[in-house]
């Protein structure tokens, strides 16, 4: 028998991460660079501005999202969103896969 121990994989929380955003940067001027940086973080994007960002077509996006696969999306109305904050969750989840 082995005894190997199977590596945990590294979970990002988003909520927990904009609450500590959050909290830490209450005593900042509002234009600041720190504020200006955790409101990208939380920025809502379309499937095609994903797909810009990540350099893939928005059919792999949409592939992705029809399989349960991808980062959490967002419904407003019949819009998806995807909030910025969480395509970072899901691509270090893959990276530590």
């Amino acid at each position: 028998m082995s005894n190997k121990i199977a590596p945990q994989k590294h979970v990002v929380d988003p909520l927990a991460l904009i609450i500590k955003l959050t909290e830490s940067i209450k005593e900042l001027p509002a234009d600041s660079e720190q504020i200006k940086s955790a409101k990208a973080l939380i920025q809502l994007l379309t499937i095609k501005e994903l797909a810009s960002t990540w350099s893939c077509s928005e059919v792999f996006i949409r592939k992705l999202l029809t399989r349960g696969e991808g980062p959490k999306v967002t419904h407003l109305g019949s819009a998806i969103r995807i909030r910025y904050i969480d395509a970072l969750a899901y691509l270090e989840s893959q990276r530590s896969a």
